[in-house]
């Protein structure tokens, strides 16, 4: 019989009566995080490229590996294509294989790329990335290089402690013309062709569907009328989780358990070289799903600001994604940039303070070096093992180089 020190049970029962959580735990439970656009600039190429004439992205995204950590399945916008070379960055982006091998490798599951930028190599561009994903085991949608590799990813079903997530990705817009593609190539948003995919994932078993969705104004820093005309269409359509991306800001965020249901407008950029205010940074978001007698639940969110530092280092921009509030509380500085750093915190605060409503900042302890999840507060939070669905391959983390 397991005992507990009584000492321990009453701080247990006085934390969980603080934070004003239900006593009873889960059956289970299923944790999601949940990024912005990964662009793939020039200055971001000089910066990847090793002295081989390899690339790698390992420094770049070293920062956010213990972030990662903290989610059962971690989602990321890939906003250019894998075109192979020759290499290119803005307008018409071409990006290595190793962008999206080094973020699985940091920590990040599933990527989605239905996006404007989709077609900028064209349509060879654009089946190559799907096939270089199928390659390297990283589950996708929104985009597709044959008829049947859309029918097995259009919705993607991942599967985590029971728990069925039903993921689509669509686009609003594109830079190239779309009428000579087959149907299968990019999810355009057409209603119905997002009504039949939600009728298909209800029939597969989905317990919840969330949908990634390219929209809006680019630089707006508030959503448009038609943003939220079809945010309002998939929620009264029974997609609970809506998430947006494309305007390479972050725009206004709300979260409702009454009524189960997430609108994020749009979570800004991952990374990027777009060193201006309000875009040199993003939104990292958190969603919890819970299993309670059988039915599934959305009990929780969170955010993490997150900011792009790009200083000079040995000739070349040196990118790296760090987590705002680690590494503050770790005291990190950024030199000359530091002031952008600091305005940047400061800006994307102020928006969650008046527009993001239901998501709390994460909050990071130096002293326990620790994340405080709402959902286990107080409580040591120790890495996710990595039983995943088949989908998703156990992680890998390889020395920095």
């Amino acid at each position: 019989m397991l005992r507990i020190p009584i000492a321990a049970l009453t701080a247990l029962l006085l934390t969980t009566a603080a934070i004003g959580q239900p006593w009873a735990q889960p059956d289970s439970s299923l944790t999601l995080m949940l990024m912005g656009d990964v662009l793939g600039h020039g200055s971001q190429l000089r910066c990847a490229q090793q002295p081989d004439g390899s690339y790698s992205y390992r420094r770049t995204f070293a920062p956010m590996e213990d972030v990662f950590a903290l989610a059962d399945i971690v989602i990321a916008n890939l906003e250019v294509p894998l075109a192979g070379p020759p290499y290119a960055g803005y307008p018409s982006f071409s990006s290595p294989d190793a962008l999206a091998q080094h973020l699985q490798q940091a920590g990040v599951d599933v990527l989605v790329t239905a996006n404007n930028h989709a077609l900028d190599q064209g349509s060879r561009g654009l089946y190559r990335t799907s096939r270089v994903l199928d390659s390297l085991g990283i589950p996708h949608t929104g985009t597709a290089h044959s008829a049947q590799a859309r029918a097995s990813n259009s919705p993607l079903m991942l599967r985590h402690n029971g728990i069925a997530l039903a993921l689509l990705s669509y686009t609003t817009c594109m830079n190239g013309p779309t009428r000579h593609l087959p149907p299968h190539a990019v999810n355009m948003a057409d209603t119905a062709r997002i009504r039949a995919d939600h009728r298909k994932a209800l029939a597969l078993g989905a317990d919840a569907v969330l949908m990634f969705v390219h929209w809006g104004e680019e630089y707006h820093r508030t959503e448009n009328a038609s943003q939220r005309r079809l945010a309002d269409w998939l929620h009264t359509l029974g997609i609970t989780l809506v998430v947006g991306c494309h305007p390479h800001v972050v725009q206004p965020l709300q979260l409702s358990t009454e009524e189960q249901r997430a609108t994020v407008f749009s979570l800004g950029n991952f990374v990027s070289n777009q060193r201006w205010r309000y875009s040199d940074g993003g939104l990292v978001v958190m969603l919890r799903l819970e299993r309670q007698s059988g039915a599934v639940r959305l009990t929780h969110g969170a955010a993490i600001p997150v900011w792009v530092s790009a200083p000079m280092r040995g000739g070349v921009k040196d990118f790296r994604v760090w987590p705002v509030y680690k590494a503050e509380a770790t005291g990190e500085r950024f030199g000359s940039e530091h002031p952008d750093f600091v305005r940047f915190a400061s800006d994307t605060r102020r928006l969650l303070d008046s527009a993001g409503h239901g998501f709390p900042e994460l909050r990071y302890d130096a002293f326990t070096r620790s994340w405080a999840l709402p959902w286990q507060s107080a409580q040591r939070i120790a890495p996710r093992s990595a039983e995943l669905l088949p989908l998703l391959r156990p992680k890998v983390q390889p020395p920095l180089q």
